[in-house]
């Protein structure tokens, strides 16, 4: 499962794409952003931009929590 949220550091949430929280229940991990956003793109129709800064922060006992940006009215 994929859980999402707007980011707390979000400043334009009405701009065609917002920083998005992101984390993976499987417990499996983005290697290649460009892989993944394709594959985002055919499973649920987001348009994730692959240029730019992304990254991930893992805490103890979590899942990790990745930064992505995302066409706004692509999210669902």
């Amino acid at each position: 499962m994929v859980r999402w949220k707007l980011s707390p550091d979000e400043t334009k949430p009405n701009a065609g794409y917002v920083e998005i929280e992101l984390e993976l229940d499987c417990g499996c991990a983005v290697e290649d952003l460009r892989t993944f956003a394709d594959q985002m793109r055919a499973q649920r129709g987001w348009d994730i931009a692959t240029s730019g800064g992304w990254g991930g922060s893992t805490r103890p006992g979590h899942n990790t929590t990745y930064s992505l940006r995302v066409r706004r009215k692509s999210l669902s």
